[in-house]
């Protein structure tokens, strides 16, 4: 429905192929089919709103200026971008290339200092973060069981659903291109599902959330936990809450999805597993009939 927009996206990643790409157009970045297809045609961001335009050049400045304290430069693995310190290159990598599959030339183990550790099944970004990034030195540790939280967020002002674009490297089988998927994620060592959904909703939507309810509890058949809870923006129910555009390790952005926009989509080919084909129809009829308990 945009070619116009995938030209110049296809052009410019051939001609300027350290060029961060973003698509600002409201009916690309409301469109849940046309995001997909500027993703596959080389966009990293597609920005909802105006202000993360200022946000991502700022990000993306900040990498190329700044000196690394300890002399040491770095490249980029995917697209050569020019020597960066190791805070940038953690910032540039998730950045730059979450939304698209990891290049044949990231070696097996890490040319960085200090380290040069294989990560084995882990992408070169999961491991660049946890190991020298954000999450490096830090305290984070999983609960000792396996529990899931699952977030199904409603946007009262307009009755649309929060759908993330998952990182490329958890998009199985292909692992090219960031599917949508809910808030999701396992719960941190003391953590209960409800702050484990506030968090991951903030982390990977940019949306301060209240639960309202639970839709599921149940023991999977690899014995994890998993709970889908129902929630709402905190904000009044007249406001219209932006979500998250800029990406990183967590996400890839998140957009508010009507309903009826689902039956564009493969259930097969754009979500990393169909949980909001199953639960937002499921709400929505819910609250229409007024029959959610």
């Amino acid at each position: 429905d945009h070619p116009y927009v995938n030209q110049v996206l296809d052009a410019t990643k051939l001609y300027q192929p350290s060029s961060f790409l973003i698509v600002r157009q409201d009916a690309v970045s409301t469109n849940a089919l046309a995001r997909l297809q500027c993703f596959e045609s080389g966009a990293h961001m597609i920005a909802n709103n105006t202000d993360s335009l200022s946000d991502a050049f700022l990000l993306v400045s900040s990498h190329i200026s700044d000196k690394s304290s300890e002399g040491h430069a770095f490249d980029c693995p995917w697209c050569k971008v020019a020597p960066m310190s190791l805070a940038s290159l953690c910032s540039h990598v998730p950045m730059y290339h979450s939304g698209h599959s990891e290049p044949d030339r990231v070696p097996a183990c890490c040319p960085l200092p200090k380290c040069n550790r294989s990560w084995q099944a882990k992408s070169f970004n999961v491991h660049l973060t946890c190991s020298h990034g954000s999450l490096a030195g830090t305290q984070h540790t999983l609960a000792p069981y396996k529990a899931v939280a699952l977030v199904v967020c409603r946007r009262p002002k307009d009755g649309k659903f929060l759908m993330i674009h998952e990182p490329a490297a958890l998009c199985k089988p292909t692992k090219d291109r960031p599917l949508y998927w809910l808030p999701a994620g396992r719960l941190d060592a003391g953590e209960g599902f409800v702050d484990a959904a506030v968090r991951e909703t903030k982390e990977e939507g940019g949306v301060d959330i209240r639960v309202v309810g639970v839709l599921r509890f149940e023991l999977d058949s690899s014995k994890t936990w998993q709970v889908v809870l129902l929630a709402e923006p905190l904000v009044g129910e007249d406001e219209m809450v932006p979500c998250k555009s800029v990406p990183d390790f967590e996400s890839v952005g998140a957009m508010w999805v009507d309903v009826t926009d689902l039956e564009k989509l493969d259930s097969q080919k754009h979500f990393r597993a169909s949980d909001p084909l199953t639960y937002f129809p499921m709400v929505d009829n819910a609250i229409v009939n007024d029959k959610l308990e």
